[in-house]
């Protein structure tokens, strides 16, 4: 599976939340926020089935003719279902306990549909909305 590393010189923003835990601030509650907003966007690339996904092959359509709206990896809702935010001290992530959901992100024998591709400024953005805020608050 390809990887998307995000990289940025983070120095600033690692001193201030130093500065934070070195005040007790819980580093795990912001970073529960910021794997919230990860969850939201990769529940958001389900309900918009993309951008850039592949649709339905019409032999799929033609299995599904009795489906009232079909939706893109939503069959049963398992995947979408399975998406858990966290967060603690060190990181925030969304993942997936789904073995089968590799897939779909490698597009292994099925259509490449990457629900972890987000848009990543996006995110930074607000990341660095929360960072601040937090930042402001702690001081």
């Amino acid at each position: 599976m390809s990887e998307e590393i995000v990289e940025f010189d983070g120095s600033e923003v690692t001193k201030e939340l130093r500065k934070l835990q070195v005040r007790g601030y819980n580093l795990a509650e912001v970073n529960m926020q910021l794997a919230q907003i990860l969850h939201v966007m990769v529940e958001d690339k389900f309900e918009n089935e993309g951008p850039g996904w592949q649709p339905f092959a019409d032999s799929t359509l033609r299995r599904r003719r009795h489906s009232k709206s079909p939706k893109l990896l939503q069959d049963s809702g398992d995947m979408v279902g399975s998406l858990t935010p966290f967060g603690d001290p060190e990181y925030a992530e969304v993942f997936t306990n789904k073995a089968y959901a590799r897939y779909h992100l490698e597009g292994d024998g099925v259509p490449q549909r990457d629900f972890f591709d987000i848009d990543v400024p996006k995110a930074l953005e607000m990341f660095d909305e929360i960072l601040t805020t937090e930042i402001a608050r702690g001081r």
